[in-house]
């Protein structure tokens, strides 16, 4: 975890290399939970071996892990301790290929895609916390982005799971059994799955309302390209499915109507993607 030879300039030294994505071998993550009602297994297990009768105040919460990954952007890390002397930090898990193919879409944001690292490594951003930078001498570290590519969609990842908005209870009962569909659908072999497959985003348009009027919400499913669309189905196929998943929605409180259609990412328009938001499947988990 460490080394006796600790100075600014040796923490210094160690940090100039790291980018973020970076992958440490070993280390543990931190939270604080109640003992009188603990939410997650480690929890449950750190209070029935260690706390016994403890009933009141938060209690410090240590779970050991086989890879961490460095979050905080690379312009921070390699400034000097002495003046950014924090990093944020969160745990590598591995996903299943189901769960895998999900967050590498960007439709699991929690999860955010480590891909140096594999196809089923992600970052749990949930588990994000902070140490001082001298924690990391003496660590071992590989790269967790192996071009500029990797280290755009990890970069985009992570704005994204902070960035998200909290969709209306009436949009989230709406949308719910499209939610559905596309978890039962997506990756299997038949033309739905190979059109979700093809799908790189769903965006979702809702103009913003004053009073109890009834809005419209409109879906854009966007394959990236015309081109990677068309290697897919027909127009008229896209046509017809996209219309089989607007009638699956069920228009809820003041959502009066959904409608939708095929528009591929580059025939987006930069005011039609400022104005909709991503449909990442945890929005409608609630």
């Amino acid at each position: 975890m460490g080394t006796t030879d600790l100075s600014v300039d040796r923490v210094d030294e160690v940090t100039a290399g790291l980018r973020q994505g970076d992958v440490i071998l070993g280390g543990r993550s931190i939270w604080l939970a109640e003992p009188r009602l603990p939410l997650s297994p480690v929890s449950a297990n750190v209070f029935a071996a260690a706390h016994r009768g403890v009933t009141t105040g938060p209690r410090v919460v240590v779970a050991e892990h086989d890879e961490m990954v460095l979050v905080t952007q690379t312009c921070d890390l390699v400034r000097s301790c002495a003046d950014r002397p924090n990093v944020q930090v969160a745990p590598l898990v591995r996903l299943s290929e189901e769960e895998s193919r999900l967050a590498g879409r960007g439709r699991r944001p929690r999860y955010v895609p480590v891909r140096g690292a594999g196809p089923d490594a992600f970052v749990d951003t949930d588990l994000m916390f902070t140490v001082e930078k001298s924690i990391l001498v003496g660590m071992r570290f590989s790269r967790g982005c192996r071009d500029p590519e990797e280290e755009r969609a990890l970069r985009q990842g992570l704005a994204r799971k902070f960035a998200r908005p909290a969709f209306p209870d009436d949009l989230v009962e709406t949308l719910r059994p499209l939610r559905d569909r596309v978890l039962s659908k997506a990756g299997r072999a038949s033309q739905e799955g190979r059109l979700l497959d093809a799908i790189v985003e769903i965006r979702v348009s809702c103009p913003p309302t004053t009073g109890g009027e009834e809005v419209e919400v409109f879906l854009s499913f966007c394959p990236a390209t015309t081109k990677s669309a068309s290697a897919v189905a027909s127009d008229g196929e896209w046509d017809q499915q996209v219309r089989a998943w607007v009638d699956r929605c069920r228009p809820s409180g003041r959502i009066g109507a959904v409608d939708g259609m095929m528009i591929p990412l580059s025939d987006l328009t930069a005011l039609a993607y400022l104005q909709s938001e991503s449909l990442d499947l945890d929005y409608l988990t609630s």
